[in-house]
């Protein structure tokens, strides 16, 4: 077999495995549940921090000395007015959290796919298949990152 023909049967082989794992992850969309909810954190609570709580007390972010300071050495910009710096310097510590989400989608959709695997009792002939570690994992990667709609 030429060099075409084993590149034609791995295309074809990662194929059938994205085929595969696309059908998986249409029949259980909730693996994808750890990743919106961390999403969804991430975002609520900085707002709720920075905005809402403000809001519902009645005091500015402003009137607290100790937020001011900090916000004045971390962040800088003296242009903006001490609310708008202590917001700015909350939402830049919040960034933070947005780590979580690509963090929490690995693992969410790695257990999934191993669990799929072995509930569908397809993971030994996977595991004891000859072929490369990219070329079995690359389609799972990317039936998780492409959806169906």
């Amino acid at each position: 077999m030429g060099l075409g023909g084993a590149r034609a049967m791995a295309m074809a082989r990662v194929r059938a495995l994205l085929a595969k794992e696309l059908l998986d992850l249409s029949r259980n969309r909730l693996a994808l549940l750890p990743v919106g909810l961390i999403t969804i954190l991430s975002l609520v609570l900085p707002f709720g921090i920075a905005v809402a709580i403000p809001m519902l007390t009645g005091q500015e972010l402003g009137s607290d000395a100790d937020l001011v300071k900090v916000s004045g050495v971390a962040v800088g910009h003296e242009s903006l007015t001490p609310s708008a710096r202590v917001q700015l310097f909350l939402f830049q510590q919040f960034l933070l959290l947005f780590l979580l989400t690509p963090i929490t989608g690995a693992m969410a959709l790695a257990a999934h796919a191993v669990i799929g695997e072995k509930q569908a009792r397809t993971l030994e002939p996977l595991l004891r298949r000859q072929c490369r570690p990219a070329s079995c994992s690359s389609p799972k990667c990317w039936a998780r990152c492409c959806r169906p709609s």
